[in-house]
């Protein structure tokens, strides 16, 4: 049997706001006659959730509400898809989260 062929790009998934929620679907495709059976978070750091909304992986689905951070973040992981044959193929991702500190206005003091 073949291993599971990843459709979803390796690399950076994107930049993505803290405080509000998000859903990312990761996508493999098995060689006939085997189907994809699991998707599972190898190794990594993913984002810290809020305590009302966690980061959750779910068999190959991210979600949660990521909490706030004081500059852009990067973190990086492995997920795992596994086929009905046992046969697997691991990829590398990263996601992307900035804060919501808002705009700093800098005024001078004359009139």
């Amino acid at each position: 049997m073949a291993q599971p062929v990843w459709i979803t790009e390796a690399g950076d998934l994107g930049v993505f706001p803290s405080g509000f929620n998000f859903v990312f679907q990761f996508e493999a495709e098995a060689t006939y006659p085997a189907e994809i059976d699991n998707y599972v978070l190898l190794n990594g750091t993913l984002p810290q959730g809020t305590e009302e909304d966690p980061i959750v992986f779910n068999n190959g689905v991210l979600s949660g509400t990521p909490a706030n951070v004081s500059v852009e973040t990067s973190y990086s992981f492995t997920v795992r898809v596994t086929d009905t044959f046992g046969e697997i193929k691991d990829r590398t991702f990263s996601i992307r989260i900035f804060g919501y500190q808002g705009v700093r206005l800098l005024t001078d003091n004359g009139p």
